[in-house]
């Protein structure tokens, strides 16, 4: 743990939270959606794992975001939501852990919605918050003026995600190995010149600068022939002239 950087835990995170995700799908279809059972409290166990792995995802994703308050912003509304999930996902171990059958979880559940508010937070705003915030982070990662932490056709891959597993929760798995692919590959690099070239360019600019300084030498040197040719000529010329 100790060699691990600050940097490397979070990118653990992209990868830990949809496989947890894919999990307890694969859990849940597994075993027959019987509840309650032992699938059923693996299936959940794995469910908050994804969710508490998707907390440092979220907060690596806002800073990226152009304007830090628009990235506290949307890692609050993302925060918001992942809590409601999460106590979702502890009512349903709860209520799986308490209840002999069926109905007394229907019992549990009937004593969570008498709380004002709780089943709107766990059930609706929670989920939709958490998706909205998290996409919208994706899109400051991958489309933001610094250096892009996704690629671009991650967001788009990323929603479709997150809806195919809250449409139908048998696909869960399905849409678990999309938000995967959306939040561990790589971003395009922009293209550099290859180092040979760069090279055989300076040597280009060498040659040419030496072959610029040989001809001023040898221009120079021509040029002080005549000078010369010329005083010579002025002596000889004063040696035969009358005056």
């Amino acid at each position: 743990m100790s060699g691990m950087t600050p940097r490397v835990r979070p990118r653990a995170a992209f990868l830990a939270a949809p496989l947890l995700l894919a999990a307890y799908g694969a859990i849940r279809l597994g075993s027959h959606h019987r509840a309650p059972s032992l699938g059923w409290t693996l299936g959940h166990v794995c469910f908050l794992l994804s969710l508490l792995a998707f907390a440092p995802v979220l907060i690596e994703l806002s800073r990226h975001a152009t304007r830090p308050w628009l990235g506290r912003l949307l890692l609050a509304l993302a925060q918001v939501g992942l809590v409601g999930m999460a106590g979702q996902a502890a009512v349903d171990l709860w209520a799986g852990a308490v209840a002999a059958d069926r109905p007394g979880m229907g019992a549990v559940y009937d004593r969570v919605d008498a709380v004002p508010g709780l089943h709107a937070w766990f059930y609706s705003a929670g989920p939709t918050d958490f998706v909205l915030g998290l996409v919208a982070l994706a899109a400051c990662a991958a489309y933001g003026a610094g250096p892009r932490a996704l690629a671009r056709w991650a967001p788009p891959v990323l929603l479709l995600g997150m809806l195919l597993g809250t449409a139908d929760l048998d696909l869960l798995s399905a849409g678990a190995a999309l938000v995967a692919l959306a939040l561990v590959a790589p971003p395009a690099r922009a293209r550099r010149a290859p180092a040979d070239s760069r090279a055989d360019s300076y040597a280009g600019c060498s040659n040419q600068a030496s072959t610029s300084a040989s001809s001023r030498v040898r221009t120079g040197s021509g040029a002080s022939e005549p000078r010369t040719d010329w005083r010579a000529s002025s002596a000889n010329s004063s040696s035969v002239n009358p005056w």
